[in-house]
């Protein structure tokens, strides 16, 4: 959908990007996010030709928008910043239909595309239409700003840190409303911030630059879990993933090789597995590593006759996670059943792994402690 491909850009002998390449998927709400001065606002308006680059190109859909007529470019691009851009003369009214107005849109097609900007925003029109912009809170000029980008219903929308200049409830209102709006209509969104906090919260893609260079960018989980350096990983924070525990999961955090055990051996066998193994469990496994049950000491003491075999006693009913469960999942089936292991599950049900309260317990402890 854009691409940027060995952009460079220099102030006399400053250089704010150093040809960098990176691509924007169709439909993905991407952030770039680095401190002060690292090109990251200066990458966004390349894509609206407010700013050129000293070399390298900048394509959408293929198309090189240097080739492209620049003032019919920015009016298929929606463009949001942070102090909102609302013409103070003009009613919310005349502010979303500026650019309909500007691209010849019926006057029957405005009218109703503006009520559908002031229902998506969640502003009733008869109460907000002919108020000016000095008659709104921060938060609902924000909104209008948003409404305003999407008049047109573009297919990329440029944000330049929005919401930094709201209050912390506002600012975290407007994200969820964002992320909902995003999760609807699919747009491709370039979206600048300095708040790691904010950028997890929405983004599909984080792109982490510093000093005009890209040195992380991938989904948020990737980011968090596996920063690329020590400079990605003291912006990020190294406890900040426990602000978003769903994204922990459990192939995060499971032991791998559980002790296992074919149902075709003898009750007897199956406790000297254990007895061997130090465990007073074993899972039950096929040739294809499935899980077909699992067996406990407690069951082989029960059982009279030890020379049958295990697939003939072992408890098919079990508690299961999925390697992609959060820790939230996980911790809420801990707190609704006594168990003390939990198999981890992986396509199939291939045994991947066992989660047992000791070792969530040391996960858990690594948070606060560097163990």
């Amino acid at each position: 959908m854009i691409r940027f491909e060995k952009i460079r850009k220099e102030y006399k002998q400053h250089v704010v990007i150093r040809d960098m390449d990176l691509s924007i998927h169709k439909g993905e709400l991407v952030v770039l996010i680095g401190p002060s001065g690292c090109g990251k606002t200066t990458l966004l308006k390349m894509v609206n030709g407010l700013i050129k680059p000293t070399s390298g190109n900048v394509f959408i859909n293929g198309e090189n928008i240097e080739e492209k007529d620049v003032i019919q470019l920015r009016r298929n691009i929606g463009y949001v910043i942070q102090q909102t851009g609302l013409f103070p003369h003009m009613t919310v009214e005349e502010n979303i239909q500026i650019v309909p107005k500007l691209q010849k849109m019926s006057a029957e097609e405005i009218k109703q595309r503006t009520l559908e900007m002031m229902e998506m925003i969640g502003l009733d029109a008869e109460n907000y239409l002919y108020r000016y912009p000095a008659q709104l809170s921060g938060g609902q000029q924000q909104r209008i700003g948003v409404a305003r980008a999407f008049a047109t219903d573009p297919d990329i929308i440029l944000m330049d840190e929005p919401f930094s200049a709201l209050d912390p409830i506002t600012r975290s209102q407007l994200q969820e409303e964002l992320a909902e709006l995003q999760g609807h209509l699919h747009k491709t969104i370039l979206f600048v911030t300095h708040d790691m906090d904010e950028a997890v919260k929405i983004a599909d893609r984080i792109c982490i630059m510093n000093d005009g260079q890209v040195l992380q960018y991938g989904t948020p989980e990737e980011v968090l879990k596996n920063p690329v350096d020590g400079f990605v990983s003291d912006f990020v924070g190294r406890n900040r993933i426990w602000n978003n525990p769903e994204l922990i999961k459990a192939q995060d955090i499971m032991l791998f090789d559980p002790i296992t055990t074919s149902g075709e051996r003898t009750l007897l066998q199956a406790i000297e597995v254990m007895r061997q193994s130090r465990v007073d469990s074993l899972f039950v496994v096929n040739a294809k590593h499935q899980l077909k049950g699992i067996i406990t000491a407690r069951m082989i003491q029960q059982a009279e006759d030890r020379s049958v075999t295990v697939k003939e006693i072992m408890k098919t009913n079990y508690l299961s996670v999925a390697q992609t469960d959060s820790i939230v999942d996980l911790l809420k089936l801990l707190k609704e059943n006594d168990v003390s292991a939990i198999p981890v599950l992986g396509p199939e049900n291939v045994l991947a792994g066992i989660i047992t309260t000791s070792s969530l317990v040391t996960t858990l402890g690594a948070r606060f402690i560097d163990i």
